[in-house]
């Protein structure tokens, strides 16, 4: 997959086209035009396609499940508040059972698992951390590109051990309702070039000049940021 192409299939494209989507159709009714049902009945649209770009970015068992929990509970929603399905009516208040017990099993997968996890080899990585989250640990020395999505969730991943191929790396970030902790080696520089929305980015990732490390790499760190935040230190 091209450049190009990975920045357009990413889960911020596709949240931001359902929020366009409803604060757009709300725009619309506000200046008169008409609109026969209750615009904030669109409002699961923003979890839709949220699930969608996290399926489409997938490449584990468990962020899949992520995604398509996230494209379960916008359908759900929006057949209820549309009552495509007669007798059919599900509130949002009434499924947060759902959520403590998907969490529960999450943090037990990860309790009995590692609690660290070691990836060692891939140029590129691809992180999602939907209603929970994960510790990592890269030790590949070719690094390319990659990419972390926290929503309602976070985690931490370490870079100390990983090096980057050629002189600069591009990673794509975006927390909503979740954070990310960034660990880079003392000898990158790290430009942030990502959006804050009510949330923050605080880069605390200092050069280190010493003469028995390598030349010096950059890492971009670009994204969005909303309601969440990226901490960067080394």
């Amino acid at each position: 997959m091209s450049e190009s192409q990975k920045r357009f299939f990413n889960v911020g494209v596709f949240l931001g086209v359902g929020l366009i989507i409803f604060g757009g159709v709300a725009l619309l009714k506000n200046f008169g035009l008409k609109i026969d049902f209750d615009v904030w009945k669109l409002w699961p649209v923003v979890f839709v396609f949220a699930g969608i770009g996290v399926l489409v970015n997938t490449k584990t068992l468990e962020n899949f499940i992520d995604g398509l929990l996230l494209l379960l509970l916008g359908g759900v929603l929006l057949v209820s508040n549309f009552q495509l399905i007669e007798g059919f009516s599900v509130r949002f208040w009434k499924l947060w059972p759902l959520f403590i017990l998907y969490i529960g099993l999450k943090i037990l997968i990860q309790s009995l698992g590692s609690k660290q996890r070691i990836i060692d080899g891939k140029a590129d990585f691809n992180i999602s951390a939907v209603f929970g989250g994960g510790d990592y640990r890269f030790e590949a020395r070719n690094l390319k590109s990659g990419k972390i999505v926290a929503i309602f969730g976070g985690g931490s991943v370490n870079l100390r051990d990983a090096e980057i191929e050629g002189e600069s790396m591009v990673l794509q970030c975006f927390a909503m309702f979740g954070g990310i902790d960034l660990i880079v080696p003392d000898h990158w520089m790290v430009m942030v070039n990502a959006t804050p929305i009510l949330g923050g980015i605080d880069n605390q990732a200092a050069v280190s000049s010493r003469g028995d490390q390598p030349a010096k790499k950059i890492l971009y760190v670009e994204g969005m940021v909303v309601f969440g935040g990226i901490d960067i230190k080394n």
